[in-house]
């Protein structure tokens, strides 16, 4: 060490602070850069569900439309997306898209539309590391977000069934 600090012109107590400077520097940096990783993947999920949404209503009363049919002429600005599940889910920037048909609830609830409704589900590949929020875009145009804190929804097939509007909020 002695002599990689004379080389390079510095103490080796100077090189030793120096070190710990860098590893603090690296401790404190690396998990903003994954909450700043995590923040634009969310971001993304809900600007891309949406933008899938807007093909919604031109399926409805059909099968449950493919990803892969219902965004073919959307691939321009979905840049590396990639089909899953024979064209069925789509797999983009850490989270998963598919269609889903949901029931209304139970109880009348304000912000939940009346009926079967059709929607864009998202959310994240890796719950934690690729995002933890899910994101549904319905085909009358309006976004919901679930804070899911259990990760009950993450990989290629999440548990849907039975659906409950629980702890989804309107974003506005």
């Amino acid at each position: 060490m002695d002599a990689l600090a004379r080389r390079i012109g510095i103490s080796g107590r100077g090189l030793l602070t120096l070190a710990v400077v860098i590893g603090v520097l690296v401790a404190v940096s690396v998990p903003r850069l994954q909450s700043f990783a995590r923040e634009e993947n969310e971001r993304d999920a809900r600007q891309a569900a949406a933008l899938l949404a807007t093909r919604l209503p031109a399926a409805r009363g059909a099968a449950l439309p493919p990803l892969a049919e219902l965004s073919r002429d959307l691939l321009p600005q979905l840049a590396d997306a990639e089909f899953l599940a024979g064209g069925r889910a789509l797999r983009r920037h850490g989270y998963v898209f598919a269609v889903r048909r949901l029931a209304r609830p139970p109880a009348p609830r304000e912000a939940v539309p009346a009926g079967s409704v059709l929607a864009v589900h998202a959310w994240p590949w890796r719950h934690g590391p690729s995002g933890t929020h899910s994101f549904l875009a319905l085909d009358d145009g309006r976004l919901f977000r679930h804070s899911d804190p259990a990760g009950r929804w993450s990989g290629l097939s999440p548990p849907i069934d039975p659906w409950s509007w629980q702890g989804w909020r309107e974003l506005r």
